[in-house]
């Protein structure tokens, strides 16, 4: 009986044991599973901090600071959201950026950049005094914010590009960016001989006075200083050609000192682009909407006077008849040698004239057609080509150009060398003109003509297309 006892007894142990036992490990399993949670929520904790901070030697810095209160953030500027500094990084807590600085908002790091990663400027370094001679030459922070202000090196080539400094005086003066999109456009250098060549401001009022640029091509239009004495003397702004008190070419409606209106291209003194038919100071012929220099809404395509391709009918900008769309294949330089038959402009030559053997008072007329067979405007020039002039008297023998019936050039004298008939010629999309070049031997009263008997007069003509 005792003996049975003894066995309940140990059973019962055993049991307590194991019963133990099993809580001892639901106690651990509930700590580890607490202390696992507690893991996550501090790992939460810190990545939401730590996506907002990021530690240096020097202490901690704010991300994605708005210095300007433009709501943009400028300084610790983080990219990629990754909880690290990407751009105008901060490393000294001092509210200025120390590496991979920016240019004017465009968060691409061009001055001092950090390329290893050790917190530290290491290439294209902000203030360089690169001659030792206690005087910045680059990258030059004039009023102490951080960022550089003259002699900028956009590209690390150790050459400032824009904002230059020649004489040190702290102020910008060639080169000027003035626009802050990481290109000069005013007191252009563009040959490097650190003088201005393409939008010359002569006055310092930050505004060009000679050699003015158009859509910002960097080359010279209007204003032209041919004697390079620093005063316009050719294509001028603001022309008043009828004297009427109202600008004709070339005019600066904004007083921007460039032109906006009734612009010059080539100086030829005829508006080329942005026509303003009724002065009112607005373009309303032959716009050129994306300033590359040819017209692409209400263009006038046969010198009425009147849009007839790309028509803007209620002044949105937008084109609602005859729209075309591209007016220009994209290739570089000539598109096609029009004397080849293939391509897109093509020329016949119908009807040739012999005026070797003409009689006074005579005239013989010359046919060729230019005909567009593409979708897109085209445009072409007429040259006169191997000019052969063995005439005394020029003004004896002349010639006057019509295209489809219609007078194009007045009754002029026949050249003497190669040269330019007709210029810069639109042609609408699959469209085809007919000249006819009159030539006549006329009878000068008050001049001896005898000493032109028998002289001779031959020439080639060639119309090119032209971008």
């Amino acid at each position: 009986m005792d003996n049975n006892e003894d066995k309940l007894n140990d059973y019962q142990e055993q049991y307590d044991i194991l019963v133990e036992e099993e809580k001892e490990k639901e106690r651990k399993k509930f700590f580890w599973i607490l202390l696992f949670c507690l893991i996550i929520v501090l790992l939460s904790v810190f990545l939401a901090t730590y996506s907002y901070y990021r530690v240096y030697t020097g202490g901690t810095y704010e991300l994605n600071v708005d210095t300007n209160g433009d709501g943009k953030a400028d300084l610790n500027v983080d990219m990629n959201n990754d909880g690290f500094c990407d751009i105008n990084c901060d490393t000294n807590n001092d509210k200025k950026p120390d590496t991979n600085l920016d240019y004017n908002g465009d968060l691409k790091p061009h001055f001092g950049l950090d390329t290893n990663g050790d917190g530290k400027p290491n290439d294209n370094l902000v203030n360089q005094d690169t001659n030792k001679d206690g005087i910045c030459d680059l990258n030059c922070d004039t009023n102490n914010d951080g960022w550089p202000d003259t002699n900028l090196d956009m590209d690390g080539d150790g050459k400032p590009d824009l904002n230059i400094d020649t004489n040190n005086d702290g102020e910008p003066d060639l080169n000027l960016d003035t626009d802050n999109n990481g290109k000069p456009d005013l007191n252009v250098d563009t040959n490097g001989d650190r003088k201005c060549d393409v939008n010359c401001d002569t006055n310092n009022d930050k505004k060009p006075d000679t050699d003015l640029d158009y859509g910002d091509d960097l080359k010279p239009h209007f204003n032209l200083d041919k004697n390079h004495d620093g005063e316009p003397d050719d294509n001028l702004l603001n022309q008043d050609k009828d004297n009427d008190g109202k600008c004709d070419l070339n005019c600066d409606t904004n007083n921007d000192g460039r032109p906006d209106t009734n612009l010059d291209l080539d100086g030829d003194g005829i508006p080329d682009v942005n026509i303003d038919t009724d002065h009112d100071g607005k373009p309303d012929l032959n716009l050129d909407t994306d300033k590359d220099g040819q017209p692409d809404l209400n263009i006038d395509t046969n010198n009425d006077g009147e849009p007839d391709l790309n028509v803007d009918t209620n002044g949105d900008g937008i084109c609602d008849v005859n729209c075309n769309g591209n007016k220009f294949p994209t290739s570089d330089g000539p598109i096609i040698q029009v004397e080849a038959d293939e391509g897109i402009l093509y020329v016949n030559y119908i009807k040739g004239v012999d005026i070797e053997k003409m009689d006074v008072g005579a005239s013989t007329t010359q046919t060729f057609t230019v005909e567009n067979k593409s979708n897109f405007v085209l445009y072409f020039n007429v040259d006169w080509i191997d000019v052969k002039n063995e005439l005394t008297v020029r003004e004896g023998l002349t010639y006057q150009v019509k295209r489809d019936g219609v007078n194009v050039t007045d009754e002029l004298p026949t050249p003497d060398k190669d040269g330019r008939m007709l210029s810069r010629i639109m042609i609408a999309p699959n469209t085809m003109y007919t000249y006819d070049i009159t030539y006549t031997f006329h009878n000068l009263s008050d001049i001896d003509q005898t000493m032109d008997q028998n002289k001779l007069f031959s020439a080639k003509i060639q119309a090119e297309a032209i971008q």
